[in-house]
């Protein structure tokens, strides 16, 4: 709940204050209130707003349902549930964060800079970000392959319940035609 918190505070802030600010004044074609870079670099501006809502609404989900009061007839899907929006939520605030470090930094080519000052400063970031997708990617195989063996398991076990059942009925009571 407090990383949800955390991160919903973090999410209102960038939507409310974007990289680079907001103008302040009417002049030159923009009004005063409206993001500077959503008039800058409108594509990047919509990809950092996209990331930001998807990472805002995840972390409000996780908040609503852990308050929310309900009674929880299945806890082990509920905690799945909470902890795959939390993987959600916590990947789409790192995109959101690198994207506006490297909004911030002057030099926007994406993904990777050509040159200028803040060359090795931005690779790092790049780096960072596809290290973090990389564990996302290990992390999800390794829950989906834990997943799939449990499922296998209980599909064996009911299976052989089922042929268990069977065959003690037929070994029991032989099926007589009535006449």
């Amino acid at each position: 709940m407090v990383v949800a918190s955390l991160i919903a505070t973090m999410a209102f802030q960038v939507g409310i204050n974007p990289p680079d600010g907001a103008w302040q004044d009417n002049m030159d074609g923009h009004i005063a209130g409206n993001s500077i870079m959503a008039d800058v670099d409108k594509d990047q501006y919509d990809r950092l707003l996209i990331y930001n809502t998807v990472g805002l609404i995840s972390s409000l989900s996780v908040i609503l349902l852990l308050i929310s009061g309900l009674p929880i007839a299945c806890k082990r899907l509920f905690v799945r549930i909470l902890m795959i929006t939390l993987w959600i939520d916590v990947t789409a605030t790192t995109i959101s964060y690198v994207m506006s470090v490297i909004y911030l930094t002057g030099n926007r080519e994406f993904p990777w800079p050509s040159s200028g000052n803040h060359h090795a400063v931005l690779i790092a970031l790049l780096v960072s970000v596809y290290f973090w997708i990389a564990l996302m990617v290990i992390l999800l195989l390794a829950n989906a392959l834990r997943f799939i063996v449990k499922a296998l398991r209980g599909l064996a076990h009911l299976v052989a319940k089922l042929f268990r059942g069977c065959f003690s009925i037929v070994m029991r009571r032989p099926y007589v035609y009535n006449q």
